[in-house]
């Protein structure tokens, strides 16, 4: 086995590392949305308007 054999193992290694951990960290975040709902009342009826989004937390 020579240099360039265990350059590539260790690289496999670490990539296959870096990768499952940003799978895993990715599934334990789940989703993140922010909901806001209003209503108002016009010409004797009432209307909800409902906005949902995408929120990215760091």
């Amino acid at each position: 086995m020579n240099w360039t054999n265990v350059l590539a193992i260790f690289g496999a290694v670490t990539g296959a590392s870096g990768l499952g951990w940003q799978m895993w960290s990715h599934r334990l975040t789940g989703g993140r949305v922010e909901v806001l709902s209003t209503r108002l009342k016009q010409e004797g009826r009432w209307w909800v308007r409902t906005d949902v989004s995408n929120v990215a937390w760091m």
